[in-house]
């Protein structure tokens, strides 16, 4: 069987990424009194690319772009709690989703959420290819 006759037999259903993963913010949890757990989704690699265009130069990583990059997955890629619903923009005196996630979160876990997102994106570092030896 050849590579065509592989992706013929394939269900088109399994070509659409949809990855979700639930994560416990341990420190929301203690303060809450019960399990504070957030659900994130990968993002689409064009919308993916455009946020984390520029976090890095010559000289490396830009830490401050990539804590924006960070903030803006976290803004599309966090489906449950949304950080666009109104009634926690107007709780937290939030104009912007962004301006929520940085009074929510902090800079550790919004590291934590935007790897998440990330590998969810199909971004991540598993080798998902491998080399074939003969």
């Amino acid at each position: 069987m050849n590579t065509v006759d592989i992706l013929l037999g394939l269900d088109n259903s399994v070509l659409e990424v949809n990855n979700t993963k639930e994560m416990e913010i341990k420190r929301l949890s203690k303060a809450a009194g019960k399990p504070f757990i957030v659900k994130l989704q990968g993002v689409p690699a064009k919308r993916f690319t455009k946020i984390v265009d520029g976090i890095s130069d010559k000289n490396g990583i830009r830490t401050d772009k990539a804590y924006d990059a960070n903030v803006n997955l976290i803004t599309i890629g966090m489906v449950d709690p949304s950080m666009k619903d109104k009634a926690l923009l107007d709780k937290f005196e939030c104009s912007t989703p962004g301006e929520l996630v940085e009074k929510l979160f902090k800079p550790s876990e919004i590291g934590a959420l935007g790897d998440a997102i990330t590998e969810l994106s199909g971004f991540g570092g598993d080798n998902t290819v491998a080399e074939v030896k003969n």
